[in-house]
């Protein structure tokens, strides 16, 4: 098992944190500024914080397509990845988990493995748990071998595809001449 750890991320580095003078904390990322209470944790994110997905979203990731697999089979060795290419995958299965990513590390690379995620992996598949402030992902070599993946830019989610392809053109009114090139009343 890799040396990896799990570390806590920290508001300090969240756009929507907000340090002023004289210890005030301010939290932007929900409704409204939101102050820090004495009782928050000074280092860590709190539990309060308007990111944090609980439970923790996974995500697994699969090629997109019979080319992608072959593409990344020429550049990868299986027994060694020495690149995940992030635009060759996409999201094939997403739930709401019960598992925090360290904990799935863990029991994912022992004996006791048992049922993690009601989805049936294949090799080189990419897991993603993310509890909203930071996601984590590993990559899925061999049978109860999963490696931790440093550099893992995802494709865009369902949901975000879903409401890009919303956004077309309208189609021009009935009088109106189309211009060379419109292709909005295709």
């Amino acid at each position: 098992m890799n040396d990896f750890r799990f570390t806590e991320p920290t508001c300090s580095l969240c756009k929507a944190y907000d340090d002023r003078l004289l210890d005030s904390r301010y939290c932007s990322g929900g409704k409204g500024k939101r102050r820090f209470r004495s009782s928050d944790p000074k280092i860590k994110a709190p539990k309060w914080c308007p990111k944090r997905n609980t439970p923790p979203i996974v995500r697994v990731y699969g090629f997109k397509d019979a080319d992608a697999e072959y593409m990344d089979s020429l550049f990868n060795d299986k027994a060694s990845p020495s690149l995940v290419i992030a635009h060759r995958y996409k999201v094939v299965f997403e739930t709401r988990g019960f598992i925090n990513a360290k904990d799935f590390y863990e029991r994912a690379n022992s004996e006791s493995r048992g049922n993690l995620i009601d989805f049936d992996l294949s090799y080189r598949n990419v897991v993603e748990i993310d509890d909203g402030i930071q996601p984590y992902y590993f990559y899925y070599e061999d049978y109860m071998k999963f490696t931790h993946l440093a550099f893992f830019n995802p494709p865009a989610t369902v949901d975000s595809d879903t409401k890009a392809a919303g956004k077309r053109k309208k189609a021009a009114p009935a009088g109106e001449k189309k211009m060379k090139g419109d292709l909005s009343n295709e």
